[in-house]
């Protein structure tokens, strides 16, 4: 959970957050029409980055399957909440995709293939710099 707090999504909503309730507070505050538009511009980044979080934590959980029951469960009671079903179609379509994803990834292990060196950048950039590593290349070895 800890690596899945420092990681780049994450770090990216909680400061878009705290952008947001600062131009929220100084716009109730010190009432004015450029705070307020302020305020009302700061949403849209924090709207983006709460989407692009909650996908990724999202992404995170399907790898088990209790991860994975609780996020239909949160999708079919969001969807009962506002009566729609493209909440619940969209929801099960991103825990598809994601499915489909984690099955690649599977398959390609099982195989036994040697990866290429762009192939290995690749997961090793999925699997350890967006959970939070500062670089993408590894650490150097001391001596």
């Amino acid at each position: 959970m800890i690596k899945l707090l420092k990681s780049l999504p994450a770090r990216c909503w909680f400061i878009s957050l705290g952008l947001f309730l600062a131009t929220l507070a100084a716009a109730h505050f010190f009432p004015s029409e450029i705070l307020t538009a302020s305020a009302k511009l700061a949403a849209l980044p924090f709207l983006i980055c709460t989407v692009v979080f909650f996908s990724y934590l999202g992404f995170k959980a399907t790898c088990n399957p209790i991860g994975l029951i609780a996020i239909i469960t949160m999708l079919v009671a969001i969807a009962y909440w506002q009566a729609s079903w493209t909440i619940l179609c969209v929801g099960l379509a991103f825990l598809g995709l994601s499915g489909l994803i984690h099955l690649f990834q599977r398959q390609l292990k099982d195989t036994g293939r040697e990866l290429s060196l762009s192939e290995k950048k690749y997961w090793y950039w999925v699997n350890e710099f967006a959970d939070g590593r500062s670089s993408i290349l590894p650490k150097k070895t001391r001596s």
